[in-house]
């Protein structure tokens, strides 16, 4: 069926060092795409990334980033 736009599930702020291909590689590799931001202060909005991998959880998706050196803050939006 036909999916609507992405729904940002996650708030994060990454350190300003990275780089663009880092950011792109680093929300890959946790199934995510950014919907949104850099706000002025560095937050980005992210969402589950289209394809096979987008059943990933929001958790699997969160860990893999707060593992990340770069990745200075995440946390779930909640749904309102």
């Amino acid at each position: 069926g036909e999916t609507g736009p992405a729904v940002a599930t996650i708030r994060a702020v990454l350190s300003s060092a990275m780089t663009i291909s880092q950011i792109q590689a680093l929300l890959r590799s946790c199934g995510l795409q950014a919907v949104g931001g850099p706000s002025e202060a560095g937050v980005w909005s992210l969402a589950p990334a289209p394809g096979p991998d987008s059943a990933n959880t929001t958790e699997s998706a969160l860990q893999r980033l707060r593992a990340h050196a770069d990745v200075r803050f995440a946390e779930p939006i909640s749904a309102r």
